[in-house]
Protein backbone atom coordinates (compact mmCIF):
# COMPACT_ATOMS: atom_id res chain seq x y z
CA UNK A 1 0.00 0.00 0.00
CA UNK A 2 1.25 3.51 -1.30
CA UNK A 3 1.31 6.13 1.37
CA UNK A 4 -1.30 8.09 -0.43
CA UNK A 5 -3.81 5.07 -0.24
CA UNK A 6 -2.91 4.71 3.78
CA UNK A 7 -2.98 8.17 4.57
CA UNK A 8 -6.95 7.56 3.35
CA UNK A 9 -7.45 4.50 4.97
CA UNK A 10 -6.00 6.29 8.11
CA UNK A 11 -8.57 8.65 7.17
CA UNK A 12 -11.57 6.63 7.18
CA UNK A 13 -10.42 4.59 10.30
CA UNK A 14 -10.32 7.97 11.82
CA UNK A 15 -13.74 9.29 10.96
CA UNK A 16 -15.46 5.89 11.89
CA UNK A 17 -14.13 5.60 14.90
CA UNK A 18 -14.88 9.28 15.42
CA UNK A 19 -18.48 8.49 14.64
CA UNK A 20 -18.44 5.08 16.61
CA UNK A 21 -17.77 6.94 19.87
CA UNK A 22 -19.94 9.83 19.28
CA UNK A 23 -23.11 8.31 18.23
CA UNK A 24 -23.06 4.42 18.83
CA UNK A 25 -21.59 4.28 22.16
CA UNK A 26 -23.35 6.91 24.30
CA UNK A 27 -26.58 4.91 22.50
CA UNK A 28 -25.59 1.86 23.67
CA UNK A 29 -24.67 3.32 27.28
CA UNK A 30 -28.38 5.15 27.47
CA UNK A 31 -30.08 1.67 26.45
CA UNK A 32 -28.23 0.10 29.24
CA UNK A 33 -29.38 2.40 31.94
CA UNK A 34 -32.90 1.51 30.90
CA UNK A 35 -32.93 -1.68 31.86
CA UNK A 36 -30.80 -0.39 35.60
CA UNK A 37 -32.06 1.24 38.72
CA UNK A 38 -31.02 4.62 40.26
CA UNK A 39 -28.31 2.94 41.72
CA UNK A 40 -26.88 1.20 38.62
CA UNK A 41 -28.25 -2.04 39.89
CA UNK A 42 -29.73 -4.13 37.04
CA UNK A 43 -33.75 -4.71 36.84
CA UNK A 44 -33.97 -6.12 33.79
CA UNK A 45 -37.75 -4.65 31.95
CA UNK A 46 -38.86 -3.08 35.11
CA UNK A 47 -38.47 -0.08 34.24
CA UNK A 48 -40.59 -0.39 30.83
CA UNK A 49 -42.93 -2.19 32.57
CA UNK A 50 -43.84 0.68 34.98
CA UNK A 51 -43.83 2.67 32.58
CA UNK A 52 -46.57 0.77 30.28
CA UNK A 53 -48.32 -0.29 33.62
CA UNK A 54 -48.70 3.63 34.77
CA UNK A 55 -52.11 5.62 33.41
CA UNK A 56 -50.08 8.95 33.18
CA UNK A 57 -46.75 7.60 30.90
CA UNK A 58 -48.90 4.63 29.18
CA UNK A 59 -51.06 7.37 27.58
CA UNK A 60 -48.14 9.90 26.64
CA UNK A 61 -47.27 6.91 24.19
CA UNK A 62 -51.05 7.35 22.67
CA UNK A 63 -50.96 10.40 22.87
CA UNK A 64 -47.74 10.87 21.04
CA UNK A 65 -49.00 8.53 18.30
CA UNK A 66 -52.39 10.67 17.86
CA UNK A 67 -50.65 13.64 17.32
CA UNK A 68 -48.14 12.89 14.95
CA UNK A 69 -50.67 10.79 12.83
CA UNK A 70 -52.62 14.01 12.60
CA UNK A 71 -49.90 16.73 11.87
CA UNK A 72 -48.71 14.36 9.29
CA UNK A 73 -51.53 13.94 7.48
CA UNK A 74 -52.15 18.22 7.63
CA UNK A 75 -48.46 18.81 6.77
CA UNK A 76 -47.94 16.60 3.50
CA UNK A 77 -51.27 17.81 2.31
CA UNK A 78 -50.83 21.37 2.89
CA UNK A 79 -47.26 20.85 1.54
CA UNK A 80 -47.81 18.96 -1.62
CA UNK A 81 -50.53 21.72 -2.90
CA UNK A 82 -47.95 24.31 -1.99
CA UNK A 83 -44.89 22.74 -3.63
CA UNK A 84 -47.50 22.14 -6.84
CA UNK A 85 -48.34 26.29 -6.85
CA UNK A 86 -44.81 26.56 -6.79
CA UNK A 87 -44.03 24.67 -9.30
CA UNK A 88 -46.69 23.41 -11.91
CA UNK A 89 -48.62 26.67 -12.01
CA UNK A 90 -47.50 30.40 -13.33
CA UNK A 91 -48.46 32.43 -10.58
CA UNK A 92 -46.22 35.67 -9.44
CA UNK A 93 -43.85 36.11 -6.27
CA UNK A 94 -42.41 32.65 -6.30
CA UNK A 95 -39.57 33.34 -5.22
CA UNK A 96 -41.12 35.47 -1.91
CA UNK A 97 -43.69 32.80 -1.29
CA UNK A 98 -40.31 30.33 -1.40
CA UNK A 99 -39.11 32.22 1.02
CA UNK A 100 -41.83 33.06 3.43
CA UNK A 101 -42.60 29.07 3.85
CA UNK A 102 -39.06 28.37 5.25
CA UNK A 103 -39.72 31.46 7.98
CA UNK A 104 -40.77 28.51 10.45
CA UNK A 105 -37.16 27.14 10.17
CA UNK A 106 -35.44 30.30 11.63
CA UNK A 107 -36.78 30.33 15.19
CA UNK A 108 -37.59 27.57 18.00
CA UNK A 109 -39.93 25.44 18.02
CA UNK A 110 -41.74 26.79 20.79
CA UNK A 111 -41.73 29.65 19.43
CA UNK A 112 -45.34 28.66 16.91
CA UNK A 113 -46.72 27.39 20.22
CA UNK A 114 -46.54 30.88 22.01
CA UNK A 115 -47.64 32.91 18.79
CA UNK A 116 -50.30 30.62 19.12
CA UNK A 117 -50.98 31.50 22.85
CA UNK A 118 -50.93 34.81 21.72
CA UNK A 119 -53.35 34.61 18.44
CA UNK A 120 -55.60 32.14 20.17
CA UNK A 121 -54.87 31.98 24.11
CA UNK A 122 -57.38 33.10 26.56
CA UNK A 123 -55.79 37.13 26.38
CA UNK A 124 -55.09 36.25 22.31
CA UNK A 125 -55.38 38.64 20.06
CA UNK A 126 -57.97 36.58 17.68
CA UNK A 127 -60.10 35.66 20.90
CA UNK A 128 -60.08 39.16 22.26
CA UNK A 129 -61.36 40.72 19.78
CA UNK A 130 -63.83 38.14 18.29
CA UNK A 131 -65.14 37.14 21.82
CA UNK A 132 -64.27 33.79 21.26
CA UNK A 133 -64.41 31.10 24.26
CA UNK A 134 -61.77 28.38 22.77
CA UNK A 135 -59.15 26.85 24.28
CA UNK A 136 -55.53 25.81 22.34
CA UNK A 137 -54.19 24.13 24.99
CA UNK A 138 -53.63 20.42 24.47
CA UNK A 139 -54.38 18.79 21.38
CA UNK A 140 -55.18 20.83 18.79
CA UNK A 141 -52.89 23.55 19.95
CA UNK A 142 -49.84 20.99 19.58
CA UNK A 143 -51.29 19.85 16.38
CA UNK A 144 -51.44 23.38 14.36
CA UNK A 145 -48.30 24.25 16.35
CA UNK A 146 -46.03 21.50 14.94
CA UNK A 147 -48.09 21.64 11.67
CA UNK A 148 -46.43 25.44 11.44
CA UNK A 149 -43.27 23.77 13.00
CA UNK A 150 -43.18 20.97 10.06
CA UNK A 151 -44.46 22.98 7.56
CA UNK A 152 -41.13 23.98 5.40
CA UNK A 153 -39.15 20.59 5.66
CA UNK A 154 -42.18 19.09 3.96
CA UNK A 155 -42.46 21.56 1.20
CA UNK A 156 -38.85 21.66 0.46
CA UNK A 157 -38.50 17.76 0.23
CA UNK A 158 -41.55 17.89 -2.26
CA UNK A 159 -40.67 20.57 -3.81
CA UNK A 160 -37.02 18.73 -5.09
CA UNK A 161 -39.49 15.76 -6.10
CA UNK A 162 -41.24 17.70 -8.14
CA UNK A 163 -37.92 19.19 -10.02
CA UNK A 164 -36.74 15.14 -10.29
CA UNK A 165 -39.98 14.82 -12.74
CA UNK A 166 -39.66 14.42 -16.54
CA UNK A 167 -41.54 16.46 -18.98
CA UNK A 168 -41.09 14.78 -21.88
CA UNK A 169 -43.52 11.91 -20.06
CA UNK A 170 -46.43 14.77 -20.06
CA UNK A 171 -45.62 15.81 -23.55
CA UNK A 172 -46.54 12.24 -24.85
CA UNK A 173 -49.04 11.97 -22.74
CA UNK A 174 -50.53 15.22 -24.11
CA UNK A 175 -50.08 14.23 -27.60
CA UNK A 176 -52.03 11.13 -26.83
CA UNK A 177 -54.99 13.20 -25.99
CA UNK A 178 -54.99 12.34 -21.99
CA UNK A 179 -56.89 14.84 -19.90
CA UNK A 180 -55.17 16.83 -17.15
CA UNK A 181 -56.76 14.90 -14.10
CA UNK A 182 -55.80 11.94 -15.92
CA UNK A 183 -52.06 12.80 -16.03
CA UNK A 184 -52.18 13.67 -12.49
CA UNK A 185 -53.32 10.67 -11.08
CA UNK A 186 -51.21 8.23 -13.80
CA UNK A 187 -48.15 10.11 -13.75
CA UNK A 188 -47.63 12.82 -10.99
CA UNK A 189 -48.73 10.79 -8.51
CA UNK A 190 -47.05 7.42 -9.54
CA UNK A 191 -43.53 9.48 -10.33
CA UNK A 192 -43.92 11.02 -6.50
CA UNK A 193 -45.28 8.08 -4.49
CA UNK A 194 -42.16 7.46 -2.60
CA UNK A 195 -41.14 11.02 -2.05
CA UNK A 196 -44.53 11.22 -0.08
CA UNK A 197 -43.97 8.36 1.68
CA UNK A 198 -40.70 9.92 2.56
CA UNK A 199 -42.16 12.70 3.84
CA UNK A 200 -45.18 10.95 5.66
CA UNK A 201 -42.14 9.11 7.98
CA UNK A 202 -40.06 12.60 8.61
CA UNK A 203 -43.07 14.38 9.53
CA UNK A 204 -44.18 11.76 11.46
CA UNK A 205 -40.31 11.25 13.22
CA UNK A 206 -39.94 15.37 13.73
CA UNK A 207 -43.86 15.60 15.45
CA UNK A 208 -43.19 12.73 17.68
CA UNK A 209 -39.71 13.68 19.24
CA UNK A 210 -40.25 17.35 18.82
CA UNK A 211 -40.33 18.86 22.22
CA UNK A 212 -40.66 22.46 22.01
CA UNK A 213 -43.98 23.03 20.97
CA UNK A 214 -46.38 20.23 23.43
CA UNK A 215 -43.83 22.38 26.10
CA UNK A 216 -45.85 25.76 25.54
CA UNK A 217 -48.79 24.27 24.52
CA UNK A 218 -49.73 21.02 25.67
CA UNK A 219 -51.28 22.01 28.77
CA UNK A 220 -52.18 18.43 30.37
CA UNK A 221 -52.17 16.86 27.33
CA UNK A 222 -48.55 14.37 28.01
CA UNK A 223 -46.61 13.23 24.65
CA UNK A 224 -43.38 11.44 25.11
CA UNK A 225 -41.03 14.30 24.35
CA UNK A 226 -42.22 15.78 27.68
CA UNK A 227 -42.37 12.87 29.50
CA UNK A 228 -38.33 12.75 29.11
CA UNK A 229 -37.91 16.56 30.25
CA UNK A 230 -40.53 15.74 33.57
CA UNK A 231 -38.45 12.26 34.26
CA UNK A 232 -35.10 14.16 34.29
CA UNK A 233 -34.98 17.61 35.00
CA UNK A 234 -38.54 17.65 37.06
CA UNK A 235 -37.93 14.13 38.99
CA UNK A 236 -34.12 13.53 38.91
CA UNK A 237 -35.18 10.31 37.75
CA UNK A 238 -32.96 8.97 34.90
CA UNK A 239 -33.51 5.47 34.61
CA UNK A 240 -37.41 6.37 33.53
CA UNK A 241 -35.87 9.35 31.27
CA UNK A 242 -33.90 6.77 29.48
CA UNK A 243 -36.96 3.97 29.24
CA UNK A 244 -38.78 6.59 27.30
CA UNK A 245 -35.51 7.65 25.21
CA UNK A 246 -35.01 4.05 24.22
CA UNK A 247 -38.68 3.79 23.46
CA UNK A 248 -38.65 7.13 21.56
CA UNK A 249 -35.55 5.78 19.61
CA UNK A 250 -37.57 2.47 18.64
CA UNK A 251 -39.95 3.45 16.89
CA UNK A 252 -37.99 6.68 15.10
CA UNK A 253 -35.24 3.53 14.17
CA UNK A 254 -38.34 1.78 12.17
CA UNK A 255 -39.31 5.40 10.57
CA UNK A 256 -35.27 6.02 9.66
CA UNK A 257 -35.03 2.18 8.30
CA UNK A 258 -38.46 2.31 6.17
CA UNK A 259 -37.30 5.96 4.70
CA UNK A 260 -33.88 3.90 4.09
CA UNK A 261 -35.06 1.55 1.98
CA UNK A 262 -37.45 4.04 -0.37
CA UNK A 263 -34.90 6.24 -0.58
CA UNK A 264 -33.14 3.84 -3.30
CA UNK A 265 -36.66 3.81 -4.92
CA UNK A 266 -37.18 7.54 -5.23
CA UNK A 267 -37.45 8.77 -8.72
CA UNK A 268 -33.72 10.15 -9.73
CA UNK A 269 -33.36 12.55 -12.19
CA UNK A 270 -32.51 11.59 -16.07
CA UNK A 271 -29.59 12.82 -17.47
CA UNK A 272 -31.60 13.61 -20.28
CA UNK A 273 -34.91 14.79 -19.07
CA UNK A 274 -36.00 18.03 -19.76
CA UNK A 275 -37.52 20.88 -17.25
CA UNK A 276 -41.13 21.04 -16.74
CA UNK A 277 -43.21 23.46 -19.00
CA UNK A 278 -45.81 25.12 -17.50
CA UNK A 279 -49.12 26.23 -19.48
CA UNK A 280 -51.10 28.70 -19.51
CA UNK A 281 -54.32 27.69 -17.08
CA UNK A 282 -56.10 31.38 -15.42
CA UNK A 283 -58.17 28.71 -13.18
CA UNK A 284 -55.86 27.21 -11.87
CA UNK A 285 -53.13 29.85 -11.29
CA UNK A 286 -55.87 31.64 -9.77
CA UNK A 287 -56.63 29.17 -7.44
CA UNK A 288 -53.39 28.52 -6.82
CA UNK A 289 -52.47 32.35 -6.58
CA UNK A 290 -54.90 32.07 -3.63
CA UNK A 291 -54.06 29.42 -1.92
CA UNK A 292 -49.86 29.75 -1.81
CA UNK A 293 -50.82 33.47 -0.59
CA UNK A 294 -53.44 32.82 2.21
CA UNK A 295 -50.52 29.74 3.30
CA UNK A 296 -47.52 32.68 3.54
CA UNK A 297 -49.79 35.26 5.20
CA UNK A 298 -50.88 32.19 7.83
CA UNK A 299 -46.92 31.69 8.56
CA UNK A 300 -46.12 35.22 8.53
CA UNK A 301 -48.80 35.88 11.04
CA UNK A 302 -46.96 33.24 13.60
CA UNK A 303 -43.39 35.65 12.57
CA UNK A 304 -45.10 38.79 13.15
CA UNK A 305 -47.29 38.05 15.98
CA UNK A 306 -44.16 37.34 18.14
CA UNK A 307 -42.08 40.71 16.81
CA UNK A 308 -45.32 42.83 17.85
CA UNK A 309 -45.60 40.83 21.75
CA UNK A 310 -41.48 41.93 21.75
CA UNK A 311 -41.91 45.19 21.02
CA UNK A 312 -44.76 46.08 23.59
CA UNK A 313 -44.98 46.82 27.33
CA UNK A 314 -47.17 44.65 28.69
CA UNK A 315 -49.33 42.04 27.27
CA UNK A 316 -52.55 42.02 26.83
CA UNK A 317 -53.02 45.16 28.86
CA UNK A 318 -50.80 47.85 27.40
CA UNK A 319 -49.92 48.10 23.68
CA UNK A 320 -47.80 51.06 23.46
CA UNK A 321 -44.19 50.39 21.71
CA UNK A 322 -41.30 49.26 24.76
CA UNK A 323 -37.96 48.32 24.37
CA UNK A 324 -38.07 46.32 27.70
CA UNK A 325 -38.63 43.21 27.04
CA UNK A 326 -35.00 42.88 24.95
CA UNK A 327 -32.67 44.06 27.67
CA UNK A 328 -32.70 41.96 31.25
CA UNK A 329 -30.20 39.06 32.47
CA UNK A 330 -29.92 35.46 32.71
CA UNK A 331 -28.41 34.58 36.28
CA UNK A 332 -27.04 38.24 36.78
CA UNK A 333 -25.72 38.12 33.02
CA UNK A 334 -27.00 40.28 29.83
CA UNK A 335 -29.12 38.13 27.32
CA UNK A 336 -26.85 39.91 24.77
CA UNK A 337 -23.79 37.82 25.82
CA UNK A 338 -25.70 34.92 26.21
CA UNK A 339 -26.61 35.42 22.66
CA UNK A 340 -23.01 36.49 21.50
CA UNK A 341 -21.49 33.23 23.48
CA UNK A 342 -24.54 31.03 21.25
CA UNK A 343 -23.80 32.49 18.20
CA UNK A 344 -20.23 31.47 18.60
CA UNK A 345 -20.65 28.36 19.55
CA UNK A 346 -23.13 27.55 16.47
CA UNK A 347 -20.89 29.28 14.14
CA UNK A 348 -18.17 26.15 15.72
CA UNK A 349 -20.50 23.68 15.43
CA UNK A 350 -21.30 24.82 11.53
CA UNK A 351 -17.20 24.68 10.91
CA UNK A 352 -16.20 21.78 12.62
CA UNK A 353 -19.37 19.99 11.21
CA UNK A 354 -18.97 21.11 8.17
CA UNK A 355 -15.30 20.12 7.68
CA UNK A 356 -16.44 16.57 9.39
CA UNK A 357 -19.42 16.00 6.60
CA UNK A 358 -17.36 17.13 3.84
CA UNK A 359 -14.47 14.17 4.80
CA UNK A 360 -16.67 11.58 5.68
CA UNK A 361 -18.62 11.61 2.73
CA UNK A 362 -15.17 12.17 0.65
CA UNK A 363 -13.85 9.22 2.21
CA UNK A 364 -17.60 7.39 1.54
CA UNK A 365 -18.05 7.89 -2.15
CA UNK A 366 -14.65 8.94 -3.70
CA UNK A 367 -12.87 5.91 -2.22
CA UNK A 368 -12.77 2.90 -4.43
CA UNK A 369 -11.18 0.49 -1.58
CA UNK A 370 -11.50 -0.28 2.08
CA UNK A 371 -14.97 -1.78 0.94
CA UNK A 372 -16.54 -2.23 4.82
CA UNK A 373 -14.90 0.76 6.03
CA UNK A 374 -16.90 2.82 3.85
CA UNK A 375 -20.32 1.26 4.28
CA UNK A 376 -20.03 1.59 7.81
CA UNK A 377 -18.73 5.13 7.46
CA UNK A 378 -21.66 5.59 5.78
CA UNK A 379 -24.08 3.76 7.98
CA UNK A 380 -23.03 5.73 10.72
CA UNK A 381 -23.39 8.76 8.86
CA UNK A 382 -27.06 8.33 8.49
CA UNK A 383 -28.12 7.07 11.45
CA UNK A 384 -27.94 10.51 13.30
CA UNK A 385 -31.45 10.90 11.45
CA UNK A 386 -33.29 8.12 13.87
CA UNK A 387 -32.14 9.70 17.20
CA UNK A 388 -34.02 12.46 18.51
CA UNK A 389 -32.32 15.43 19.89
CA UNK A 390 -33.29 14.71 23.63
CA UNK A 391 -32.24 11.10 23.21
CA UNK A 392 -28.97 12.34 22.26
CA UNK A 393 -28.59 15.14 25.24
CA UNK A 394 -29.49 12.02 27.57
CA UNK A 395 -27.52 9.71 25.76
CA UNK A 396 -24.13 11.92 26.20
CA UNK A 397 -25.35 12.45 29.95
CA UNK A 398 -25.06 8.72 30.11
CA UNK A 399 -21.68 7.84 28.46
CA UNK A 400 -19.63 11.64 29.13
CA UNK A 401 -20.67 11.60 32.71
CA UNK A 402 -19.79 7.90 33.34
CA UNK A 403 -17.56 6.92 36.19
CA UNK A 404 -14.37 6.38 34.84
CA UNK A 405 -15.04 7.33 31.61
CA UNK A 406 -11.95 8.37 29.30
CA UNK A 407 -13.94 10.94 27.99
CA UNK A 408 -15.72 12.81 31.33
CA UNK A 409 -13.24 15.70 30.41
CA UNK A 410 -16.18 17.26 27.97
CA UNK A 411 -19.29 16.77 30.16
CA UNK A 412 -20.05 20.19 31.42
CA UNK A 413 -18.15 22.54 28.82
CA UNK A 414 -18.91 23.89 25.51
CA UNK A 415 -17.16 21.18 23.62
CA UNK A 416 -19.98 18.85 24.81
CA UNK A 417 -22.91 21.10 23.23
CA UNK A 418 -20.47 21.67 19.88
CA UNK A 419 -20.46 17.51 19.88
CA UNK A 420 -24.22 17.03 20.34
CA UNK A 421 -25.02 19.78 17.35
CA UNK A 422 -22.54 18.22 15.19
CA UNK A 423 -24.03 14.51 15.86
CA UNK A 424 -27.47 15.87 15.68
CA UNK A 425 -27.60 17.97 12.07
CA UNK A 426 -24.84 15.54 10.62
CA UNK A 427 -27.09 13.22 8.29
CA UNK A 428 -28.54 15.82 6.41
CA UNK A 429 -25.46 17.66 5.26
CA UNK A 430 -23.90 14.37 5.19
CA UNK A 431 -26.36 12.96 2.24
CA UNK A 432 -26.52 16.62 0.38
CA UNK A 433 -22.28 16.37 -0.14
CA UNK A 434 -22.69 13.20 -0.77
CA UNK A 435 -25.21 13.47 -3.78
CA UNK A 436 -22.99 16.78 -4.29
CA UNK A 437 -19.51 14.14 -4.63
CA UNK A 438 -21.58 12.01 -6.60
CA UNK A 439 -22.11 14.43 -9.99
CA UNK A 440 -18.06 14.97 -10.07
CA UNK A 441 -16.20 12.42 -12.26
CA UNK A 442 -14.38 10.04 -10.64
CA UNK A 443 -11.51 10.36 -13.39
CA UNK A 444 -10.39 13.39 -11.12
CA UNK A 445 -8.85 11.10 -8.40
CA UNK A 446 -7.68 8.25 -11.30
CA UNK A 447 -5.83 10.91 -13.28
CA UNK A 448 -4.27 12.28 -9.96
CA UNK A 449 -2.85 8.35 -9.06
CA UNK A 450 -1.45 8.30 -12.60
CA UNK A 451 0.39 11.73 -11.94
CA UNK A 452 1.40 11.48 -8.60
CA UNK A 453 -0.89 13.86 -7.00
CA UNK A 454 -1.59 13.40 -3.35
CA UNK A 455 -5.79 12.89 -3.00
CA UNK A 456 -5.17 16.60 -0.34
CA UNK A 457 -4.32 18.32 -3.19
CA UNK A 458 -6.84 17.06 -5.22
CA UNK A 459 -9.37 18.10 -3.36
CA UNK A 460 -7.80 21.65 -2.32
CA UNK A 461 -7.47 21.90 -6.55
CA UNK A 462 -10.81 20.49 -7.83
CA UNK A 463 -13.25 18.68 -5.42
CA UNK A 464 -13.39 22.01 -3.22
CA UNK A 465 -14.22 24.25 -6.01
CA UNK A 466 -16.67 22.07 -7.54
CA UNK A 467 -18.74 21.65 -4.84
CA UNK A 468 -18.09 25.04 -2.77
CA UNK A 469 -22.16 25.75 -2.99
CA UNK A 470 -23.50 22.59 -0.95
CA UNK A 471 -20.47 22.99 1.48
CA UNK A 472 -21.51 26.42 2.13
CA UNK A 473 -25.16 25.57 2.53
CA UNK A 474 -24.14 22.69 4.46
CA UNK A 475 -22.07 25.05 6.63
CA UNK A 476 -25.79 27.17 6.29
CA UNK A 477 -27.44 25.02 7.82
CA UNK A 478 -25.69 23.53 10.36
CA UNK A 479 -25.50 27.13 11.92
CA UNK A 480 -29.36 27.78 11.83
CA UNK A 481 -30.13 24.70 13.13
CA UNK A 482 -27.08 24.90 16.38
CA UNK A 483 -28.54 28.27 17.03
CA UNK A 484 -32.41 27.20 17.26
CA UNK A 485 -31.86 23.87 19.02
CA UNK A 486 -33.28 22.67 22.32
CA UNK A 487 -33.56 19.36 22.60
CA UNK A 488 -30.01 18.47 23.22
CA UNK A 489 -29.10 21.43 24.96
CA UNK A 490 -31.96 21.11 27.52
CA UNK A 491 -29.80 18.21 29.57
CA UNK A 492 -26.16 19.71 28.76
CA UNK A 493 -26.02 22.83 29.42
CA UNK A 494 -24.81 24.22 32.89
CA UNK A 495 -24.32 27.52 34.20
CA UNK A 496 -21.10 28.52 32.36
CA UNK A 497 -22.18 26.81 29.07
CA UNK A 498 -25.75 28.97 29.09
CA UNK A 499 -27.54 29.14 25.39
CA UNK A 500 -29.78 31.34 23.78
CA UNK A 501 -32.34 28.86 23.30
CA UNK A 502 -32.58 26.84 26.14
CA UNK A 503 -32.61 30.55 28.34
CA UNK A 504 -36.15 30.24 26.05
CA UNK A 505 -37.09 27.09 27.93
CA UNK A 506 -36.38 28.78 31.28
CA UNK A 507 -37.83 31.93 30.72
CA UNK A 508 -40.71 30.31 29.60
CA UNK A 509 -41.17 28.27 32.28
CA UNK A 510 -40.55 30.71 34.94
CA UNK A 511 -43.55 33.00 33.29
CA UNK A 512 -41.64 35.24 31.65
CA UNK A 513 -42.82 34.86 28.46
CA UNK A 514 -42.14 38.28 27.35
CA UNK A 515 -38.34 37.64 27.30
CA UNK A 516 -39.23 34.57 25.97
CA UNK A 517 -40.62 36.10 22.54
CA UNK A 518 -37.95 38.32 23.00
CA UNK A 519 -34.96 36.00 22.20
CA UNK A 520 -37.13 33.87 20.06
CA UNK A 521 -37.07 37.24 17.69
CA UNK A 522 -33.50 37.67 18.76
CA UNK A 523 -32.66 34.39 17.31
CA UNK A 524 -34.68 34.83 14.21
CA UNK A 525 -33.38 38.09 13.48
CA UNK A 526 -29.85 36.55 13.71
CA UNK A 527 -30.76 33.71 11.39
CA UNK A 528 -32.58 36.36 8.63
CA UNK A 529 -29.26 38.32 8.50
CA UNK A 530 -26.95 35.54 8.25
CA UNK A 531 -29.12 33.60 5.62
CA UNK A 532 -28.82 36.81 3.41
CA UNK A 533 -24.95 37.50 4.17
CA UNK A 534 -24.81 33.56 3.14
CA UNK A 535 -26.69 33.48 0.40
CA UNK A 536 -24.55 36.65 -1.06
CA UNK A 537 -21.36 34.51 -0.43
CA UNK A 538 -22.74 31.50 -2.71
CA UNK A 539 -23.67 33.35 -5.46
CA UNK A 540 -20.39 35.36 -5.19
CA UNK A 541 -18.77 31.39 -4.89
CA UNK A 542 -21.02 30.50 -8.09
CA UNK A 543 -20.11 33.20 -9.88
CA UNK A 544 -23.53 34.46 -10.30
CA UNK A 545 -23.26 38.50 -10.88
CA UNK A 546 -27.14 39.05 -11.46
CA UNK A 547 -28.54 41.49 -8.79
CA UNK A 548 -31.38 40.71 -5.86
CA UNK A 549 -31.27 37.87 -2.98
CA UNK A 550 -34.60 36.54 -4.00
CA UNK A 551 -33.97 35.51 -7.98
CA UNK A 552 -36.46 33.10 -9.19
CA UNK A 553 -35.93 31.39 -12.58
CA UNK A 554 -38.99 30.20 -13.03
CA UNK A 555 -40.13 27.15 -15.34
CA UNK A 556 -39.92 28.34 -19.19
CA UNK A 557 -43.33 28.66 -20.91
CA UNK A 558 -45.06 27.67 -23.69
CA UNK A 559 -43.57 30.73 -26.02
CA UNK A 560 -39.88 29.93 -24.81
CA UNK A 561 -39.12 32.76 -23.28
CA UNK A 562 -36.72 32.63 -20.00
CA UNK A 563 -38.81 34.38 -16.99
CA UNK A 564 -36.99 35.78 -14.27
CA UNK A 565 -38.08 37.74 -11.35
CA UNK A 566 -36.54 40.00 -9.43
CA UNK A 567 -36.93 41.44 -5.78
Amino acid sequence: MDKNAFSKLLLSAVLVTFLAIAVVFPVVTLFLRAFQDGAGNWIGLRNFINYFTSPATATSLRNSIAVSMTVTCFTVSLAFLYAFGLERTRIRGKALLRGMAYAPLFTPSMTHGIALVYLLGRQGIVTRTLGLNISIYGFYGIVLAETVYIFPVIFFMLSLAFHAEDFRTYEMAEIMGVGIVKRFFSITLPHMKYSIITCCFSAFTICFTDFGAPKVVGGNYNVMATDIYKQVIGQQNFPMGSTVGVLLISLTLLSFFAELLLRNKSARIDALATRYIVRKNPWRDGFYMLYNWGMAAAILIFALTVVFASLIRTWPYDFTFSLRSWHFTVMGESVWKVLACSIGLALVSAIAGTVLCFFTAYAVERERRFFWLRKTGYFLSVLPNAIPGMTIGLAYIAFFNARGGFLNFLYGTSGILILANIIHFFASPFLAITAKLKRIDKEYEYISDIMGVSWHETIRRVILPLSIDTILESLSYFFINSLTTVSAAIFLYTAHTRIISVMMVSKSDSGDVEYAVAISVMIMLVNILFKIGFEAVIRFAKGDKRPGLLYNKQAIPEGGKDERTYF
